[in-house]
């Protein structure tokens, strides 16, 4: 058990640095960081599907003509993917940037029915629905606000997971000294 803490600490440390570079490097060179992740999931979708279309071949299970169809066209959007990597990023912020656009229209309806509900901070959701109006229209226009705006937070979310991670590793540290000292007691 001894060993199996002490493993879990270091492991938690390694997390905590390796989630704090990460979120350092993302935050740096947005664009490239999210490049990447596009060129990440051109492969994974490649595999997948080169996958489906020899398991239609080698099992007796998937001998159904649709999981031949859906590993071909995995393959044909994997390599879109990995050879189109500017038109990926633009249809996923564009994406993303409507979606985030309608979404915060919808708040701002809903703002105005929670004051009619007499919710008391009901102004709160018109706010954030406004903030989420304007930054959807900027980010349908403009896509290195975009990138930067996803790349910015995954950033902080990888930044607030390694600081998590290195704390934990530090109480997890004192738990294990307060363990070795039981230990060494008996």
């Amino acid at each position: 058990m001894k060993t199996n803490i002490n493993q879990a600490r270091w492991l938690t440390l390694l997390i905590g640095l390796l989630a704090s570079f990460g979120s350092i490097a993302i935050f740096l060179n947005p664009i490239d960081s999210f490049k990447s992740f596009t060129l990440v999931l051109g492969y994974l979708t490649l595999f997948m599907g080169i996958t489906k279309t020899l398991r239609y071949f080698t099992s007796s299970v998937f001998t159904s003509e649709l999981p031949l169809f859906k590993g071909i066209i995995n393959i044909i959007f994997g390599l879109i993917i990995i050879f189109n990597t500017e038109l990926t990023l633009v249809t996923v912020l564009f994406l993303i940037g409507y979606w985030i656009f309608v979404d915060s229209v919808l708040e701002i309806i809903d703002a105005f029915r929670y004051r009619k509900m007499r919710v008391e901070y009901w102004w709160l959701s018109l706010v954030n629905g406004i903030i989420g109006t304007i930054l959807g229209f900027l980010m349908i226009g403009d896509l290195n606000l975009s990138t930067f705006y996803l790349t910015l937070v995954i950033s902080f979310k990888l930044l607030s997971t390694g600081i998590n991670m290195i704390m934990l590793f530090f109480i997890i540290t004192k738990y294990y000294r307060q363990f070795e000292k039981f230990d060494h007691n008996l």
